[in-house]
């Protein structure tokens, strides 16, 4: 395989959509982990991280995150008690349901996920650098649509 930056449009078709993919990924895990080893946090729990800080003010259940992120309540289990053992997070019972905990961000939490948060977006700010907002939408679209679909290949 040819170094990334030789392909062209012609014969980028050569490149698996995986090999593309795990570069973006390993790259922007890389770019991520830098600013979060000093917190001591890593990629995995950063985006758990975010998933709460979306609509942050809506306390989420453990299934709901597992479910949002595609992970086993499990992985999601783990993640949730070293981010509660930093103090970013704190679950409360469920009042509807009382087998069941909500988790929310705590006043460290939030401002840690506000941080990564714009992060995340200058990240994509500088790799989206050379198109257009349109291309940017057609992209995403794109990519969605894989994902539905590589999400529905594996039930």
């Amino acid at each position: 395989m040819k170094e990334m930056n030789e392909y062209t449009y012609n014969t980028i078709k050569e490149v698996p959509l995986s090999a593309m993919m795990s570069t973006i990924h390993r790259h922007h895990s890389i770019y991520i982990n830098r600013r979060l080893k000093d917190i001591g946090l890593t990629s995995g729990l950063y985006g758990i991280l975010l998933c709460i800080y979306d609509d942050y003010k809506s306390p989420k259940s453990q299934q709901d995150i597992a479910k949002r992120l595609n992970m086993n309540d499990g992985t999601i289990a783990k993640a949730l008690r070293k981010l509660e053992d930093k103090n970013m997070i704190q679950r409360s019972p469920n009042p509807d349901n009382r087998r069941q905990n909500l988790i929310s961000l705590t006043d460290t939490g939030l401002s840690i996920a506000e941080e990564f948060n714009n992060l995340d977006e200058k990240w994509e700010k500088d790799v989206f650098e050379g198109l257009t907002s349109d291309e940017i939408i057609d992209l995403k679209w794109d990519l969605h649509r894989i994902t539905l679909n590589s999400i529905e290949k594996i039930k």
